[in-house]
């Protein structure tokens, strides 16, 4: 539902962790990831193609005995869904907070 006022084109669906504006989707999300496996991360909404991108931050609340600047890695993109991949160096619980950005169907 656009909102009063709102640019045109834009719906915002912010209770669900995504809007549109135009043409453009945009979403985000936060996992506990826990294992060294890929973590599959479903998305809250699709996309129109796997053109989308996807940057992750990593909440520093984490200890390890080796510090690794960037633990996460995003693999195997599909409309829906995508991987995040933790470093194997890094042992624990890591919190992954991250945003897609991308078509909208």
């Amino acid at each position: 539902m656009a909102r009063q006022g709102s640019p045109v084109g834009f719906n915002d669906q912010g209770s669900f962790n995504y809007f549109d504006i135009g043409t453009i989707r945009i979403q985000w999300g936060s996992e506990s990831v826990i294992i060294d496996n890929p973590d599959t991360i479903t998305l809250p909404a699709p996309f129109l193609n796997t053109a989308y991108a996807v940057t992750t931050s990593v909440d520093d609340s984490w200890t390890t005995s080796t510090r690794v600047s960037e633990v996460i890695k995003v693999t195997n993109k599909t409309t829906t869904t995508f991987d995040l991949d933790r470093d194997n160096d890094v042992t624990g619980t890591v919190i992954c907070d991250w945003i897609a950005i991308g078509l909208k169907p």
